[in-house]
């Protein structure tokens, strides 16, 4: 559980009476009530003006849900262990908390299919250090399990924790409804202006076709053919909380920083351009100087590097919003969390976006921002970074938020071209 001090966020928080209030509610035990309206009037900037004003309508927020037990879905020992996979188990809690429960699926807008295959996997990996051998075991146990998805019928909700998602299994893609990690990686190219098919060309160590395997040596692929998932990112590296490490922009002595291992095509393009470069202000390396720890180095940045790794999600973003440093996305491939609800890409919103084959504008174009959109974008990384992570109630609410709109709106499968790259 977060530690969370009222003196703290006050003085770290420009807003600071809301601040408390918002870091002291994510931890108090209070009834389980609805505080998303708090986050979505008062930081209203973050948020889709059409989104808002549909969450308003009790018809469609917050949904009514019924939840199977475990049990009845044959998991019996499910733990909460391991910062990835434990959204197997705490998102179950989360949800039922917020949402509007019903006592059957007849009544219910979803209803959700428990399981813990990401900890089954993640167990038994640790114990056999075997992949393929994990893998079989999980899918074994996910065949047994599809009969509690044709139980739920086209309501069924459920949770993947696997960072490819749908893609881990193969009737993983006929769920209805599926919280993921991963969405279409088609998303920036649709949505960000300077992202258009004429800049697809992958930095000089990527291969240039697309590939669904999460080797990081191509460009991610993932289908458009789940519009109706909710997308989440990945937890902050523990113990990272915005509770506790958030920092305001003063202070910060550096551009831009990123300190990390070639896990990626895109991170060994980053790394061959900018490890030793001659600007003081721009820090790339594979790790932090001796004297100061990767926390000290988020804290001393204005922009914090997050490119892809072996998949486009990546742990950094939560962990750089929970510093306060403004995170600058690079990828070809990434899709954002919660993209109904939150503006990505537009306004004074607190991340940036850099095509991996513009590696070379980096600094240019973090200088040429204007100091008061930087000053804007450092106080929202706060509020977003409360949103984002999930051990808030916000989270949970944000999810079912994200489910609302997607069946208001009428999102459904596509069923053509829906299959892996290799």
């Amino acid at each position: 559980m977060l530690r969370c001090f009222i003196g703290s966020c006050t003085a770290w928080y420009t807003h600071s009476l809301l601040g408390s209030i918002l870091c002291f509610s994510l931890i108090a035990n209070v009834p389980a009530e609805s505080k998303l309206p708090l986050l979505l009037d008062r930081f209203e900037e973050l948020f889709h003006p059409l989104a808002r004003q549909q969450l308003k309508d009790p018809d469609i927020f917050p949904p009514k849900l019924h939840v199977l037990s475990l049990t009845s879905a044959r998991f019996e020992h499910c733990r909460t262990e391991g910062y990835i996979h434990q959204l197997d188990t705490s998102g179950v809690e989360g949800l039922q908390e917020y949402a509007r429960l019903v006592g059957n699926a007849s009544e219910a807008d979803f209803v959700l299919v428990p399981h813990c295959f990401g900890n089954i996997v993640s167990h038994e990996f640790s114990r056999t250090k075997d992949w393929i051998g994990s893998r079989k075991l999980v899918g074994r146990r996910a065949k047994a399990w599809a009969g509690q998805l044709r139980q739920a019928g086209d309501k069924a909700l459920v949770i993947l924790t696997f960072l490819t998602s749908r893609l881990m299994f193969p009737h993983f893609a006929d769920i209805p409804h599926v919280v993921s990690f991963t969405g279409s990686s088609d998303w920036m190219a649709r949505h960000l202006q300077g992202f258009g098919d004429d800049e697809l060309a992958p930095p000089w160590p990527c291969q240039k076709a697309r590939s669904s395997g999460a080797s990081g040596q191509a460009p991610f692929y993932y289908p458009d053919c789940w519009p109706q998932d909710v997308v989440v990112t990945l937890p902050a590296t523990p113990p990272f909380d915005f509770a506790t490490h958030w920092r305001p922009s003063e202070g910060r002595d550096l551009l831009a920083v990123f300190m990390g291992q070639r896990t990626s095509c895109t991170r060994v393009a980053l790394l061959r351009l900018w490890n030793k470069t001659r600007h003081a202000d721009v820090y790339v390396q594979e790790s932090s100087p001796a004297n100061f720890s990767y926390s000290a180095m988020l804290h001393r940045a204005k922009y914090c590097l997050v490119p892809e790794g072996h998949v486009p999600v990546t742990y950094r973003l939560l962990d750089v919003l929970s510093h306060g440093c403004v995170p600058v996305i690079i990828s070809s491939s990434f899709h954002p969390p919660f993209h109904r609800l939150l503006r990505w890409g537009e306004g004074t919103f607190p991340a940036l976006f850099l095509h991996p084959s513009k590696l070379r504008k980096l600094r240019s174009m973090l200088l040429a921002e204007e100091p008061e959109v930087y000053r804007k974008q450092q106080e929202s990384t706060f509020p977003l970074a409360i949103l984002l992570h999930p051990v808030t109630n916000f989270f949970f609410e944000g999810i079912l938020a994200e489910f609302a709109l997607a069946k208001f709106r009428g999102e459904r499968s596509r069923t053509q071209n829906c299959g892996a790259r290799n």
